[in-house]
């Protein structure tokens, strides 16, 4: 096979651009800090990059439901101790009033504290956060409770409203609470009738000593144990999350590592590449330019 003069000064060509790509991707390595930036420089390393990048996102994620369950159980808190203390304070009137010493004048002032607890009551059950009923769960457009054209306050929650969840880790945590659990016992008494029962006995002098200190005491300390039970769900809730940001954090830092070793650059090794493939360059070039002869062009410039 005749090697004619083109078929050199391509080969010498081709030679160069090959060096000169190669000196250009580890400038782009040692720019840009990342040893893999395109599938075509290695596809293998470039798909286990793609898929830590997408674990890193659901992390992320995964981090700001945990964050915004963490707020909502947060206010659930605040709201829980408010209820706790409404609750403990009728519970004293209700002692106060069954003693059956009490004036006229009292029993007036005691009916008409107790109208307004009620309405304070009503006020927590219908707290909003970020223009959500706290207690609405899935129903968080509507008001959880309402007062009816008799002016008594109903819990109007539909039968299909559930709590939110998150999803953390394949499980499925519910960190709300209905207002139909935390104002409705486990007997199906709402504290609002609970509440008008107590204020129907007071206007019955006769009756108020022995009812309000048996049955409507009995009601305040059912509607407290369903605060306890409310306390230690989002107690419980807040422990969960607290372990599952844990949990994910540690699995971020772990992941980050392994895509760091993954995809960052070795600045060390590129320079090293850099300074061999420069002198390769240099050789080359000397070396082309004695194999490629001088063309007429050469000699009219």
């Amino acid at each position: 096979m005749r090697i004619t003069r083109n078929m050199i000064n391509d080969r010498v060509q081709w030679n160069l651009s090959r060096i000169l790509r190669n000196f250009g991707k580890l400038q782009d390595q040692l720019s840009s800090g990342v040893r893999v930036q395109y599938p075509s420089d290695d596809s293998v390393v470039a798909f286990r990059v793609s898929n830590f990048n997408a674990r890193l996102r659901e992390f992320k994620q995964q981090e700001r439901d945990i964050d915004t369950a963490r707020n909502h159980v947060g206010y659930f808190d605040s709201a829980l101790q408010e209820y706790s203390s409404v609750l403990h304070r009728v519970k004293e009137l209700m002692v106060q009033a069954s003693t059956g010493t009490i004036s006229e004048a009292d029993r007036k002032a005691i009916m008409e504290e107790l109208e307004r607890i009620k309405e304070h009551i009503a006020t927590i059950a219908n707290t909003k956060v970020g223009g959500k009923y706290l207690f609405g769960g899935t129903s968080s457009d509507i008001p959880p409770v309402i007062k009816d054209e008799d002016g008594r306050y109903k819990v109007v929650l539909t039968p299909d409203t559930r709590n939110l969840k998150i999803d953390v880790f394949g499980r499925n945590i519910e960190y709300t609470i209905l207002a139909s659990e935390l104002f409705i016992t486990k007997s199906g008494d709402s504290v609002f009738d609970a509440i008008d029962r107590m204020i129907q006995h007071l206007r019955s002098p006769e009756e108020a000593g022995t009812l309000l200190n048996t049955v409507d005491i009995e009601a305040v300390d059912k509607a407290l144990n369903t605060v306890m039970e409310a306390f230690a769900k989002i107690g419980a809730v807040s422990r969960i999350l607290d372990f599952a940001s844990d949990r994910l954090k540690d699995l971020d830092v772990y992941t980050t590592e392994v895509l760091s070793k993954e995809q960052d650059t070795d600045i060390t090794e590129v320079v090293s590449k850099l300074a061999m493939k420069q002198a390769t360059l240099q050789a080359a070039l000397k070396s082309a330019a004695q194999v490629m002869q001088p063309s007429l062009l050469d000699f009219l410039r």
